[in-house]
């Protein structure tokens, strides 16, 4: 499986990689750009891309919309520290196929995550 993460957090990046590496038969290439994202995402074929909401210049949705106005149906999970019902709306309504909101306890929301990627099949 080849995962995008895209995470202005660089140390979030490089403990998901980490994690999610050793979880299974798993690539997965990271950036804190959203701009960076893109070009990715034009050259690869990723199994999924996971995108932090909040973030400098392009928020996690707008890369999401995006892409799908480039005809991209990779499966894109959005995940969120902030925000509520408006932006999980707003992220179905662009196609997202998971949306997870950010945790306090780092150990939980991986295996969220982890779950929802590798465990739970991500409907195109």
């Amino acid at each position: 499986m080849k995962i995008l993460l895209i995470d202005d957090e660089s140390r979030f990046l490089k403990l998901s990689k980490i994690k999610w590496e050793r979880k299974g038969d798993a690539k997965v290439d990271t950036t804190t750009s959203p701009e960076k994202a893109l070009e990715k995402i034009d050259r690869n074929d990723y199994d999924v891309i996971v995108a932090d909401y909040k973030m400098p210049n392009l928020n996690g949705l707008e890369i999401l919309e995006e892409i799908r106005g480039r005809g991209c149906k990779t499966p894109f999970v959005i995940l969120t520290a902030k925000g509520g019902e408006e932006i999980a709306m707003e992220a179905l309504n662009l196609k997202a196929d998971r949306y997870i909101k950010k945790t306090a306890a780092p150990e939980k929301q991986y295996e969220m995550i982890i779950e929802t990627i590798f465990e739970k099949p991500i409907s195109l």
